[in-house]
């Protein structure tokens, strides 16, 4: 479906139309598209908030983990303040009013997975970033991962049949490193990252981390990429199970 932009539209999208391989038709494309960002802790708001300014058309929201819900309230608030869980939804609509935004509750995950173009995970346990990884797989939808642990986080996406799956590229992933109020300094840096990536996908623009991982050092500021390829023997892109 295209979108016509409109006079409010082109002002609005100004800086984005002069980008090269964006112009007016990307960010048609891009008003046509649609997102679910998974998990709403401050990596999901960070994410989310971007894809509302950039103009993808249609946002989907979800918390998986009942425990995130209020850490991202209170970042969503500031200054500590605590919102309604429809606040969030309003303050996106706010910040781009030509963009669709619907909330979930944290069940039939497949399903929307299946409805969405590209899915954005920002969650804290190890069991959802499999289980995204597999519905991902499955209904063919590149997934745009990320893992914070402590000072460090890793970003990855997945291309379904271009490359290698999530766990073929981190198949030790696991809770281990996991304690409450751990990786709140990186975390928005990350879900800024997983962004710019799910615009790339959705507008074939680029080099999607595909094929390679970005790993971010909070406390150094270095950044690098690690090499990786689909697993032969993976149980969830490759072999029977895989296929």
């Amino acid at each position: 479906m295209s979108v016509q932009l409109t006079e409010q539209d082109l002002k609005r999208y100004s800086r984005h139309l002069v980008l090269p391989g964006f112009g007016v038709e990307g960010q048609n494309r891009l008003l046509s598209s649609s997102a679910l960002v998974v998990g709403l802790g401050q990596q999901g708001l960070a994410a989310s908030l971007y894809l509302a300014a950039a103009g993808v058309g249609h946002l989907g929201l979800v918390e998986p983990e009942e425990g995130e819900r209020p850490e991202f309230l209170r970042y969503a608030g500031g200054a500590g303040a605590l919102l309604p869980v429809g606040a969030v939804r309003r303050r996106l609509e706010e910040l781009n009013p030509a963009v669709r935004v619907d909330q979930y509750l944290g069940t039939g995950m497949e399903d929307l997975v299946a409805r969405y173009d590209v899915v954005v995970a920002c969650v804290r346990a190890a069991r959802r970033r499999e289980e995204l990884n597999r519905f991902c797989l499955a209904h063919r939808r590149p997934l745009v991962g990320a893992v914070v642990r402590g000072w460090e986080g890793h970003a990855f996406t997945v291309l379904p049949g271009e490359g290698p799956c999530w766990h073929c590229v981190f198949p030790d992933d696991s809770d281990a490193l996991l304690t409450e109020g751990l990786g709140l300094l990186v975390a928005g840096a990350l879900g800024i990252l997983q962004a710019t990536e799910a615009i790339k996908v959705l507008l074939g623009l680029g080099d999607p981390l595909s094929g390679r991982y970005l790993s971010l050092d909070g406390m150094t500021g270095r950044l690098r990429q690690v090499k990786c390829r689909v697993d032969p023997g993976c149980p969830c892109c490759s072999g029977p199970r895989g296929e």
